[in-house]
């Protein structure tokens, strides 16, 4: 998959740093549903950036990387549905003072323009209701600030929103 091939390229530079997800296996024939997350600011912690993904759908896999001075993520989620919602909510967030960026490979940009999204009452709420849990996880996160070092520290509220919202996931 040439997609893949550049993605391990680009990787080359980045070290996961302690405390950083890998989570998932290598969802193939998933490159449909596949974003990237970039921009992301070092002091940020992992645990944080996989609560705001997995906040918009289910996830089959997830990356976090991150050296110095800037990270980014790629994820796959289970359905077209999340990576809509990703790039509509997370396309605006601010993370320690920098704007995150979402982009999607070709494959998830042609199913994104193809798709025909239902969209009543209940899909509403439920943009709604993620969008609420995005904002409460920024909130948080934006709060302790550059308080986070390069190697992931725990620092008060997004720590425990992050696995609050994540505790919220597995039971």
């Amino acid at each position: 998959v040439p997609w893949t091939l550049c993605v391990v390229v680009f990787l080359g530079g980045f070290q996961m740093r302690p405390g950083s997800l890998n989570v998932g296996s290598r969802a193939r024939g998933s490159a449909d549903t596949t974003i990237f997350v970039g921009k992301i600011a070092s002091s940020v912690r992992a645990e944080t950036v996989e609560a705001l993904v997995r906040a918009c759908g289910e996830l089959k896999a997830i990356r976090v990387y991150v050296d110095a001075s800037k990270g980014f993520t790629i994820a796959t989620f289970g359905t077209i549905q999340g990576v809509y919602l990703a790039k509509k909510l997370l396309e605006s967030v601010v993370l320690h003072g920098q704007k995150v960026v979402v982009h999607c490979n070709q494959a998830t940009t042609a199913r994104l323009r193809t798709e025909k999204f239902k969209y009543g009452e209940e899909e509403r709420d439920a943009e709604t209701k993620v969008k609420g849990e995005i904002e409460g996880l920024v909130e948080a996160c934006n709060r302790e600030g550059a308080g986070d070092d390069a190697r992931g520290g725990r620092n008060g509220d997004a720590a425990m929103a992050a696995d609050d919202f994540l505790a919220t996931l597995s039971g």
